[in-house]
């Protein structure tokens, strides 16, 4: 694997990491509306930039090989 594969693959374990950090630390008396927020806060803006940098990889990949 390049350099760039490494370090998709190291995003994406470092995010999935994170989200469970976050969903092991919250407590149980939270509402499902405050549960939901916290999720959308920090998971689905990894989501967002792993998504991103995913989406410029496949570019560059894609103009290297025409």
């Amino acid at each position: 694997m390049k350099r760039a594969e490494w370090l998709i693959a190291a995003v994406i374990i470092a995010m999935g990491l994170i989200c469970m950090l976050v969903s092991a630390n919250m407590s149980r008396d939270m509402s499902i509306l405050q549960i939901v927020r916290t999720m959308g806060k920090y998971c689905l803006k990894m989501m967002a930039i792993a998504g991103l940098i995913g989406g410029v990889y496949y570019l560059v990949n894609r103009s290297n090989r025409q």
